[in-house]
């Protein structure tokens, strides 16, 4: 909404799927946006042509970043077997963005303009429930909270993750 009017976007403007879980604008002014194909990064300054000298050249609105294709990954596994969708979002105290993905919490910084996810090992698997996360948390003393179907986790600020189930009194019905 610029004022006047709304802009939808979707699939034919770049999203990779029609479902959108999450979004986020950071205090830098990036746009994240969480769906069902992936994570994408919004540009709403991008036009679908540049007028000057570059005549045709197509500026994506959003780039997509398929989580699961963090170096490491197992090159067997086809593409669309690893692109995980993302539920959600979160920006901590120090400017990080924290990304709930299908098995997984995901670190999103920056090295030299290019951005890197990294995988955050919440612990081995349990036979309790998924480990995605329904909701992401970040708090004053930089812990990252992360609630699950398999527990509550709390990643403290110095990389140490604990994890609280009903042995502790959550319940988690």
């Amino acid at each position: 909404f610029d004022g006047y009017k709304f802009t939808n976007y979707g699939v034919a403007q770049g999203l990779p799927d029609r479902q959108v879980n999450d979004f986020l604008e950071t205090r830098g002014g990036v746009y994240w946006v969480a769906t069902a194909g992936g994570l994408c990064r919004f540009d709403p300054n991008a036009s679908t042509q540049s007028g000057h000298g570059d005549a045709g050249r197509f500026e994506p609105r959003f780039v997509v970043y398929h989580l699961g294709d963090e170096e490491g990954s197992d090159p067997r596994v086809p593409r669309y077997q690893r692109s995980q969708a993302v539920y959600k979002l979160c920006e901590d105290s120090d400017g990080i963005l924290w990304c709930g993905a299908e098995s997984s919490l995901y670190r999103v910084g920056q090295d030299n303009g290019r951005w890197i996810f990294t995988r955050v090992d919440l612990g081995p698997p349990t036979t309790l429930g998924s480990t995605n996360a329904v909701s992401i948390l970040a708090d004053r003393r930089g812990a990252v909270w992360v609630l699950a179907g398999s527990g509550l986790y709390r990643r403290r600020s110095d990389g140490i993750v604990e994890r609280y189930t009903s042995l502790e009194g959550l319940s988690l019905t």
